[in-house]
């Protein structure tokens, strides 16, 4: 092994961390992503709904998912989606619209966008193309249910029809140059301008099948794909089309990278690919269940380098021309029920879609395919090795950092949340009132009974014999024996206790909900906080409210009597509260997530220490008061040797940035060391690919003074 003695210090300077200002940021939101977009050699922009994800290294790497006020994005029938919903002529300027009378456009790459009025009354547009910067053109439907075509000379700060009676609704629409262009009519028609679409020349282009989608590469040499079992090209700027019989399916979109070679994407998450003009399809990819899954655009960089995009932030990337397909994205979908963290980089999530795992803190996951099929409820690691998590009436086990997990339980008793009592003891809370309970690290295991019929939510042990636990139907019940025998106790009524947390053996507080089963109807909920300070015995009510629909807190954490974090379901949308006054009052630190159609529950919450909490919830939705930037590949080019460099800033507090260079694919190990040669923490630990990295380390829980870093490779170290 070759070894470098070179020495990097860095020194950390602690100051007041608690006194800072939280600031939250959302690291996943699972989203349907509707449009990708080309900017330039470099940048590209997935428009997402609500959300937009942008990248700035041709799509090695892509953004946090950034809250747009846009909304693109909307259901063209049953199956696929309108794919001319947006416009870029450059790495700056792009226009969007969302059937409506209004223009969305930015003007810096989709940063910030501005709405405009286009003043059409009863009009509701459905596709947009743009010229360049100020020439431009929307197409859609008017109240007469008849197709129009608009065009703008400002960039779309005004506009002007130019026909008002097209036979149909535009659904797909092109413009090669400012006089000519296309639009889909109803059936197999296409409706052709030369002079801007002050006149239209109507023609059969297919099989009587609907028009999906209208590609040119150039003025020449344009394609119609079909809806379904047809597409049609031309080679002489539309003035003759050759129809060809195909068998795709339910088609969504088109990419062609010249006249021979081009992709196809339809229902089930299908994409398949042409090497002679679209004579022959081959199935590349299929990758879905119901037919609603759907790839809403494809789009190549270059003849190896593509992407699609589809529901539920499903963004697969390929390098070898789509003979292979992999999840550049690897975004949570669906219902996340619990959230753990061994450190600040570390960490797991589990939910519907089973075990997704973290070494970013969070800003990427990576999902176990052994598990992806197993409901996960709760996940708890004693230390940075052993952790567990249930499964329903499964438990399972690791012992080296969540790498590999094998089955310890497995009975006809539903499993819920974990506590450890200590390194080798062991609770369980579950349904019917039971708790299941090992003292020898899960090898055997027994059941115990609280006396109470109800599912239980929550349980939390403050030392070997003392524990807690909250149920449905109102009830609390604790042990002062290690769970042999159970007091119940009935704080309030008809109440459902989700989550509890004691900051010692006296103080606690639990919440949850409560019915309001009197008018109005449909039956109300009650967000309700409750505390102890004599360990359960009696309770007060701090906070509640009332609130039409499904209202519930799902989660808390408190770290003192007074200071805590509370996560809300507001009937979908999710809130994150805090209190400073033991739950008094609330002030709402995060949320809510979504507007209008897409909305998110949170469910869980991690705290790390010095005011750093991460939650999630529903739509895959995570957000961290934790700098997201974890271990970010900065630059794919291939280095020439591996190299470390000094970290900055130094001094710093609380985080620093470490910058290295990978020549080939290696594993990489980047740890932390105090001046006693002790390990207090790893920043990586995994394969990495080429490239140059730049890794982030938060020194919030570590005491001020002087630390060394060191890099591992099979064939290089440095400290």
């Amino acid at each position: 092994m070759k070894l470098y003695k070179t020495i990097f210090i860095i020194i950390l300077n602690i100051l007041n961390i608690f006194g800072q200002t939280e600031t939250w940021n959302l690291l996943t939101v699972s989203r349907d992503l509707y449009s990708i977009n080309n900017l330039s050699e470099n940048k590209m922009l997935i428009l997402a709904g609500d959300y937009s994800f942008k990248s700035t290294d041709a799509g090695v790497s892509w953004s946090l998912p950034v809250n747009n006020n846009v909304n693109a994005g909307f259901s063209g029938g049953s199956f696929y989606n309108y794919p001319d919903q947006t416009s870029f002529v450059d790495s700056l300027f792009g226009w969007t619209v969302v059937y409506d009378n209004t223009v969305k456009k930015t003007t810096n790459g989709g940063q910030n966008w501005i709405t405009i009025n286009t003043s059409l009354t009863n009009h509701y547009i459905t596709c947009v193309q743009f010229i360049n910067r100020l020439n431009g053109f929307i197409a859609g439907k008017t109240n007469l249910n008849k197709g129009f075509v608009a065009k703008t000379t400002n960039g779309g700060n005004s506009w002007t029809i130019c026909v008002n009676t097209l036979a149909s609704i535009p659904s797909t629409f092109i413009m090669l140059n400012a006089q000519k262009g296309y639009a889909n009519m109803n059936s197999d028609t296409l409706a052709e301008t030369n002079d801007s679409w002050n006149t239209v020349v109507y023609k059969k282009v297919g099989n009587g099948q609907g028009i999906q989608k209208i590609y040119f590469l150039d003025s020449l040499n344009g394609f119609v794909l079909g809806n379904i079992d047809f597409i049609s090209n031309t080679t002489n700027g539309g003035l003759s089309w050759i129809m060809k019989t195909v068998n795709l399916g339910n088609t969504v979109n088109m990419f062609f990278l010249n006249s021979q070679t081009g992709w196809v994407t339809s229902t089930r998450y299908r994409i398949y690919r042409t090497t002679n003009g679209g004579n022959n399809w081959i199935l590349q990819y299929m990758n879905g269940i119901y037919t609603n899954d759907v790839y809403n655009d494809i789009l190549f960089k270059n003849e190896y380098t593509g992407y699609a995009c589809g529901s539920m932030s499903v963004l697969l990337k390929t390098t070898n021309s789509g003979n292979n397909w992999y999840n550049a994205f690897n975004v949570p979908p669906l219902y996340i029920n619990s959230i753990e963290f061994v450190n600040f980089n570390t960490g797991w999530i589990g939910g519907s879609t089973g075990l997704w795992r973290s070494t970013n803190r969070g800003y990427n996951w990576i999902s176990y395919d052994s598990l992806k099929d197993i409901l996960v409820k709760d996940i708890k690691f004693i230390n940075e090795n052993t952790g567990y998590f249930t499964s329903v009436n499964k438990l399972y086990k690791t012992t080296n950092s969540g790498i590999n997990w094998f089955n310890i339980y497995d009975q006809n008793v539903e499993l819920n949340k974990i506590s450890f009592l200590n390194q080798n003891t062991i609770c369980v809370c579950c349904d019917s009132g039971k708790v299941i309970k090992t003292t020898n690290s899960g090898l055997t295991w027994f059941q115990l009974e609280t006396g109470i019929s109800g599912y239980l939510y929550d349980i939390q042990f403050v030392n070997d014999q003392s524990g807690f636990a909250c149920s449905a139907f109102g009830y609390f019940v604790k042990t002062t024996n290690g769970g042999s025998n159970w007091s119940i106790h009935y704080p309030f009524d008809q109440k459902t206790y989700r989550s509890l947390s004691f900051i010692n053996l006296q103080t606690g507080y639990i919440a949850g909900e409560s019915t309001i089963s009197q008018p109005p109807y449909p039956p109300s909920f009650t967000k309700v906080l409750l505390k102890t300070t004599d360990a359960g015995n009696n309770w007060s009510l701090k906070y509640s409210q009332n609130g039409s629909g499904y209202n519930k807190f799902t989660d808390i954490f408190f770290i003192d009597e007074n200071t805590g974090w509370i996560l809300s379901d507001n009937t979908g949308v999710g809130v994150i509260h805090r209190t400073l006054n033991g739950g008094s009052d609330l002030s709402t630190v995060f949320g809510p997530i979504g507007n209008g159609f897409v909305t998110n529950g949170f469910n869980c919450i991690k705290y790390l220490g010095a005011n750093r909490i991460i939650a999630a919830g529903d739509n895959g939705s995570i957000v961290s008061s934790i700098s997201p930037i974890g271990i970010n590949l900065t630059n794919s080019k291939l280095p020439i040797h591996i190299s470390l460099s000094q970290n900055y800033p130094n001094p710093f507090n609380p985080q620093t940035k470490i910058k290295f260079e990978v020549p080939k694919a290696s594993i990489v190990k980047l740890m932390i060391y105090d001046l006693l040669g002790r390990e207090v923490t790893t920043l990586v630990n995994e394969e990495l690919k080429p490239g140059t990295y730049e890794v982030d380390w938060d020194g919030s829980n570590f005491s001020s003074g002087v630390y060394f870093y060191k890099i591992i490779t099979n064939d290089f170290t440095e400290t």
